[in-house]
């Protein structure tokens, strides 16, 4: 820590003193705002105001401030009196996860033999997230400042909130912590190391401290909720009713199933900008997956009944159920294994003369198929083990 900046050993690269001069920094940190979390962009907008305080009784031989004299950084001292602090050592104090930030205020004063530097900061910050629960997730933001050549100490973090500074997300005041880190630079085989030309390597370690603001946030996942899995669940049912529909109209119930389907496909177009954008499969995705293909399922359900003669599964049933018993009384009697293939023959005769004759068929068209009943019966109880499996 000096004055002059000119002749630290620090400004030198190729100092052999190089990290050797620290100064024992006080930081405190009040989050004053968050706002506008952004999923696909893995960042977020904040302002903090940050106090540093360290001890450096050098300050009173810096100039005083004369009329007309310019000066970007000045400072005041508890009589008032301000002087020029350009040439004088301070912590850089440089946000390291901000995609963009910049500096709206900075103070300076000195107390006694200590000085203290408030800044006022607002920016863009990355934040790594992870989207598996999605819409029930939990997001880790932080705030990283990197102190070169200062021995940081962590004085406490304080955040002013409100919900309505972050739409869309709650504050979770357990989940707040400060960490501080060495960042070493002598490690060389985790960095891409570029030296000077005919620069030797340092003989001490670049030393840079990371001081880490973390605090969590909850989902309002009540939004997901009324806005999608709702109205989906809605067009849901909408398709189950197509169960009910004649199965000698099945160009109506095709035209319900498309219509539900387009429905389906268009709401997703247009919320698609409310969910994350992921490769992964996040629990809305599943759920709208799902129940678009629930819903085309009902499609190729109409086409079979559709094809498939009344009675039909019933009767493959009792057919298949009177074979397995002439098989049994085969293996004991020759004679009576042939009267029951007999048997067997003469009613598949007359059940295919039943479905041919048009009493039959004009009877049967209008009703419920079998295959309809154990869909009507089926389609509740497929969907709601559905639901559970993706949000529980």
């Amino acid at each position: 820590m000096v004055v002059d900046p000119s002749s630290s050993p620090v400004s030198d690269p190729c100092s052999s003193e190089f990290g050797e001069v620290l100064s024992k920094v006080f930081v405190e940190i009040l989050v004053t705002d968050l706002s506008d979390v952004d999923d696909s962009r893995n960042s977020f907008e904040g302002t903090l105001f940050v106090r540093e305080k360290w001890s450096d009784d050098r300050w009173a031989y810096l100039p005083t401030l004369s009329k007309g004299s310019i000066c970007a950084l000045k400072m005041i001292d508890e009589a008032g009196l301000t002087y020029c602090a350009d040439n004088m050592w301070s912590p850089q104090g440089i946000m390291v996860n901000a995609r963009s930030y910049e500096v709206l205020q900075t103070t300076l004063r000195s107390t006694g033999d200590s000085i203290v530097r408030t800044r006022l900061i607002r920016g863009s910050f990355f934040a790594k997230m992870d989207f598996d629960e999605f819409p029930f997730d939990t997001q880790a933001l932080s705030f990283q400042i990197a102190y070169e050549h200062s021995n940081v100490s962590d004085g406490g973090v304080l955040i002013r909130h409100t919900d309505a500074d972050v739409p869309g997300w709650r504050l979770n005041p357990e989940g707040t912590s400060t960490d501080v880190s060495l960042l070493d630079f002598s490690d060389r085989d985790s960095f891409y190391v570029y030296l000077p030309e005919g620069c030797p390597p340092p003989s001490q370690p670049d030393r840079v401290q990371i001081l880490t603001i973390t605090f969590q946030i909850d989902r309002v996942w009540q939004y997901y909720v009324y806005n999608f899995v709702i109205p989906i669940s809605l067009l849901a049912t909408i398709g189950w009713f197509v169960f009910f529909v004649p199965a000698s109209g099945l160009d109506n119930r095709l035209s319900i199933t498309l219509a539900v389907f387009l429905a389906l496909v268009a709401f997703q177009l247009i919320t698609s900008s409310e969910l994350p954008k992921t490769s992964e499969m996040n629990r809305i995705h599943l759920f709208i997956v799902w129940t678009s293909g629930l819903v085309a399922a009902t499609a190729c359900e109409s086409v079979l009944v559709a094809c498939v003669p009344e009675g039909w599964i019933c009767r493959a049933v009792r057919q298949r159920v009177r074979r397995c018993g002439c098989c049994c009384a085969a293996s004991k009697s020759p004679r009576l294994a042939t009267a029951m293939e007999m048997a067997t023959t003469s009613s598949s005769d007359t059940n295919k003369r039943l479905d041919e004759s048009p009493s039959r068929q004009g009877s049967s068209a209008p009703g419920m198929r079998d295959i309809d009943r154990i869909s009507v019966a089926l389609f509740p109880f497929v969907y709601a083990a559905l639901l559970l499996s993706i949000f529980s």
